[in-house]
């Protein structure tokens, strides 16, 4: 039976409708007045971590310094050294990497400007320095001082929440050891698991006994006043307010919401004419498409048009799949299996809508610095849906006529239709938000460097992903890793699209002949790329997900963790919608993220967890909108 893996199925779907929605002057070394590094400056810390020795996993730390210096060549550096061959890890350099991402973005300071060096002491590897790093590149840049009686332990989210680790039992032998008399951890995680005894214990409790004080941090903010003594300086005038659409978008939103709601009208009506027995094995994602038409017609009639807008996509995507599945079921069953594949081999209409699509993003140019992150988010979809596009030919192409492996084509139908959403939410981007806006487009250098940045970032999260999960299911199963991340595209489509979004830009940078689209293009799939990579880093690590056998996400073993994380990430992302507005721009695309997050918080754990991208995305494009406009200050 030519049929979707219904877990499988659902969760490509969840994952992809994060993107599904809504569809500056020169290089600055300050932000507001507060200046930054003019010589070579440096810090040290120690980062807390574990070493396996004879007497099983022990507590150290390791003597890193940082050093920022200007860079006179305004291109990116980013420099490892190590005492040890071998002495930094992958992990380790994803959690430089993102260090100096968050820093950029925290200040808005274009780190272009900057070479770093993170030189350590050791054998050192993992992603949990990642918050200690960057608020040690913090520091440096603002000319504040770590306590050198202090460390912490914690990843760093993209909107700068402290995501949780491991090992904090052990981590706090190894401060104390080290003469620390200070350890930050993340929130919800006072009580961890020891990893001699496998016991649970109070981490707070077991720090008085060392004569450390342990305290919970949940974001960058509490972290770095409470490393530094000072206050991290955040955007001038930044509140807390709800996000709401601005009136000029309201009526577009609303039109292109009835669009998708005919669309899906008319996909049910193509479903219900089908045969019975070949709709039968998709009925389920006829439900949830029809659950989701009524919650958007719901929103529609409250006037909650971001989140009509977002349900109208979800009904309509799961309604097509389920369609077109079941038209494919009987093309195999009355003309078999290759009657498949050539109809897939033949030219799929999404590849004349994303020609399309190229032609129009190549003569557009931006106004304001809200129309470039409008662009960037229509290079977002552009970048995914081209990438799902070679995925399925790289399916097709690699199938032998003679022996069709059905569950194969089935991927690569699906990968076709959800490229043809994207295109077509590409186009939706344009129509709604392009040409709002009062602060003038940021120039074209300052954007790349930006782009440049969050691309590095992805495929650090990447190779931090391939050696943690990749490598290691790899030397389990005796296998090569090619073959474990084949399978693991399969399998996780936050890796799916992390690759397709990041692998996609040469090739589409080559068909754009580089400048300004270019640039843009870099922008939005770095976006796409680091989002999704970012999210596979909290899953994998942070959040600890828990799977059932069919591979679905069941829960999280650090469930009080993700509420600290939703709670901070909704709470950042009403503060920079609000700061992009104040700086001139109309926030649609984050104000539609933002609704749809709202409501995917209330639902299952996968919806929690694409909920907690899309508050993310919202916060990211947001504080890129104000970085841009020109009028970003910071103060304490």
């Amino acid at each position: 039976m030519f049929s979707l893996s219904r877990c499988k199925g659902i969760a490509l779907i969840l994952l992809l409708l994060v993107f599904l929605v809504a569809g500056c002057g020169g290089s600055s070394s300050s932000s507001g007045g507060l200046v930054f590094v003019k010589e070579p400056r440096k810090a040290e810390v120690h980062p807390v971590g574990i070493r396996y020795g004879p007497e099983g996993p022990e507590g150290t730390t390791f003597r890193t310094q940082v050093t920022v210096e200007p860079n006179k060549d305004k291109e990116l550096r980013v420099g490892f050294f190590e005492t040890e061959v071998g002495g930094t890890g992958p992990m380790w350099r994803a959690s430089g990497w993102m260090a100096v991402v968050m820093s950029s973005t925290l200040l808005g300071v274009d780190i272009n400007d900057y070479q770093f060096t993170m030189d350590v002491a050791g054998l050192i590897d993992g992603p949990s320095a990642g918050a200690l790093m960057t608020i040690t590149v913090l520091s440096v840049l603002l000319s504040d001082k770590v306590k050198p009686d202090a460390t912490m332990t914690g990843t760093i989210n993209p909107d700068g929440t402290i995501g949780p680790v491991g090992a904090i039992p052990q981590k706090i032998e190894g401060a104390a050891k080290g003469g620390k008399k200070l350890v930050l951890i993340p929130l919800g995680q006072r009580y961890d698991k020891d990893l001699k005894t496998g016991q649970v214990v109070d981490n707070v409790d077991k720090g008085q006994r060392l004569g450390v004080e342990v305290r919970e941090v949940g974001d960058i903010y509490e972290a770095y006043e409470a490393l530094t003594g000072k206050k991290l300086p955040k955007p001038e005038g930044i509140v807390d307010q709800p996000p709401e659409l601005p009136s000029t978008a309201f009526e577009k939103v609303k039109s292109k919401a009835k669009e998708w709601l005919s669309r899906y009208q008319q996909e049910r009506s193509n479903f219900m004419g089908l045969e019975g027995r070949y709709r039968q094995p998709y009925e389920y994602l006829g439900s949830i498409a029809d659950g989701a038409g009524q919650k958007a017609n719901s929103y529609f009639e409250q006037g909650l048009m971001a989140g009509a807008y977002a349900k109208a996509l979800q009904a309509t995507l799961y309604m097509t799949i389920a369609s077109e599945s079941a038209r494919l079921y009987n093309v195999a069953e009355t003309q078999g299996v290759e009657a498949v594949a050539a109809r897939l081999r033949s030219v799929h209409p999404v590849i004349t809508r994303i020609d399309g699509l190229i032609d129009r993003l190549k003569v557009e140019k931006p106004q304001t610095s809200t129309d470039a992150l409008v662009l960037a988010d229509a290079y977002t979809s552009l970048a995914l849906s081209i990438g799902l596009v070679e995925l399925a030919d790289e399916i097709i192409n690699s199938q032998p006529e003679e022996q069709e492996d059905e569950g194969e084509l089935r991927v690569a139908a699906l990968y076709y239709a959800l490229a043809n959403h994207l295109a077509q939410v590409a186009n939706d981007s344009l129509d709604i938000g392009l040409r709002t806006g009062t602060s003038p487009a940021p120039d074209p250098k300052r954007l790349e460097g930006f782009a440049e940045i969050l691309r590095r970032a992805a495929e650090a999260n990447l190779n931090y992903f391939d050696s943690i999960i990749i490598d290691d299911i790899a030397k389990k199963e005796g296998v090569h890793p090619d073959t474990v991340r084949r399978e693991f595209r399969a399998q996780d489509f936050d890796y799916t699209f992390a690759l397709a979004a990041v692998n996609v830009l040469p090739s589409l940078k080559e068909r754009l002949a580089g400048g300004e689209p270019a640039a843009y293009a870099t922008l939005g799939g770095a976006l796409a790329s680091y989002q999704f990579s970012s999210a596979i880093v909290a899953k994998y690590y942070s959040l600890d997900v828990e799977f059932d056998e069919e591979g679905s996400i069941v829960g999280v073993a650090r469930e009080r963790a993700m509420i600290r994380m939703l709670d901070f990430a909704e709470k950042r992302t009403r503060e920079l919608v609000a700061l992009a507005k104040k700086t001139g721009n109309d926030p649609i695309r984050p104000v539609v993220y933002f609704e749809e997050a709202k409501i995917n918080r209330e639902g299952v754990i996968d919806e929690k967890i694409s909920s907690l991208q899309s508050f993310w995305l919202a916060s990211l494009e947001a504080e890129l909108m104000a970085i841009f406009s020109g009028k970003f200050k910071l103060v304490r």
